[in-house]
């Protein structure tokens, strides 16, 4: 593209010099006159031949292809975005799990949540994974309280035997 603008400039200043030059070195009068618009009409010429001679089914092509390009590209800036977004929800619900569960007197050792994407584009909690050695009656009361707060189904929490925090 660089090179075809390049030449494009070359011959029309060229044109232009050769323009300039016979007007400069004819005599005034009817031959000046002619000349005048002979000049006009090659620097008209030289001026749109690139118009002319461009290939546009080329240009479509290449910005078909780099359209495609763009798309992909944002494509995947957006999958990685929401699974960024995925990650940090994920870590956000786990500290909050681990928090509720230290109020409620469980001393959970891990926490694992797994958040999902609604067709509202909205994450919510979908399962977790809670590492503890509670009785089941505090492990209910965390249950009731992932229930009534995000809506998480009891039967979607995997209760695992683990050390206690230090």
């Amino acid at each position: 593209m660089y090179n075809l603008i390049h030449q494009w400039i070359i011959g029309l200043a060229g044109a232009a010099v050769i323009t300039v030059i016979c007007k400069t070195i004819t005599p005034d009068g009817k031959t000046k006159k002619t000349l005048t618009l002979i000049c006009g009409f090659v620097l008209l010429i030289a001026l749109v031949r690139p118009f002319v001679s461009f290939d546009y089914d080329s240009f479509t092509i290449n910005t078909s292809r780099f359209s495609d390009s763009v798309a992909a590209f944002s494509e995947d800036i957006t999958e990685t975005n929401k699974n960024i977004t995925k990650r940090l929800i994920e870590e956000r619900f786990a500290e909050y799990i681990i928090s509720k569960g230290k109020e409620q007197g469980l001393e959970i050792s891990a926490c694992t949540a797994r958040a999902e994407l609604t067709s509202d584009e909205v994450w919510y909690l979908s399962s977790a994974l809670i590492v503890c050695q509670q009785d089941s009656a505090k492990r209910g009361e965390l249950g009731y309280t992932l229930e009534r707060d995000f809506g998480l189904d009891p039967a979607s929490i995997i209760w695992a035997e683990g050390a206690p925090t230090e």
